[in-house]
């Protein structure tokens, strides 16, 4: 079970919930929270308002898009009006309509967003398997600084800058990943001193 507060402090219930919270997202505008089952790679969205919860499951193939067994690499693309799963053929991102789950579009972008976050707010980049990737050619831009951290939070603040949170600092990086700033911080999670948490508003 999971339980949700909106804008105004209002919870609302959400049952039955596998995976823990790892599996939940919220949409970029905080009005729909999307839980990808990993057990049948299932999309469900929820809308929450004022203490109500309205349920949808979108109509999905599983095997098609690569979703089960261990998870649906489901994602909110920036706008919040379709989500990001593989492609069928393996070779590009299929961006579904939030709404019905029908195939608005295909780009070929290899390997799983994590979420709204990993987007640039145009659209134009997108973070995948630790590195960047043009979503207009799939050609990849820059791969993001190795090693790679065991903790980490990431989040496009612009088109042109991606932050990249590691404990102690963040670093600004350009669309070829290349370090334009780094910014100390001793700003963290209570449960993980050090860390900062970057996302959406």
């Amino acid at each position: 079970m999971a339980e949700a507060m909106d804008g105004q402090g209002s919870r609302a219930r959400v049952q039955r919930v596998r995976g823990g919270p790892r599996h939940l997202t919220w949409s970029p505008d905080g009005r729909t929270l999307l839980h990808s089952d990993p057990s049948i790679g299932r999309l469900t969205l929820y809308e929450v308002r004022s203490g109500r919860v309205e349920s949808r499951v979108l109509p999905l193939d599983p095997a098609a898009h690569h979703c089960v067994n261990g998870g649906c690499a489901a994602a909110w693309t920036p706008g919040g009006k379709e989500l990001a799963l593989p492609s069928p053929d393996g070779d590009g991102l299929s961006l579904l309509s939030a709404e019905d789950g029908h195939l608005v579009r295909t780009v070929p972008v290899r390997g799983g967003a994590e979420d709204a976050c990993a987007w640039s707010p145009d659209g134009r980049y997108v973070v995948t398997d630790w590195r960047i990737t043009d979503t207009r050619t799939g050609a990849t831009t820059g791969g993001l600084p190795e090693p790679r951290p065991a903790m980490y939070s990431l989040c496009w603040s612009s088109p042109t800058d991606l932050l990249l949170a590691v404990p102690g600092e963040v670093r600004v990086l350009s669309p070829t990943a290349i370090l334009r700033q780094t910014i100390s911080t001793t700003a963290g999670a209570p449960d993980h001193p050090g860390r900062t948490i970057l996302g959406h508003r």
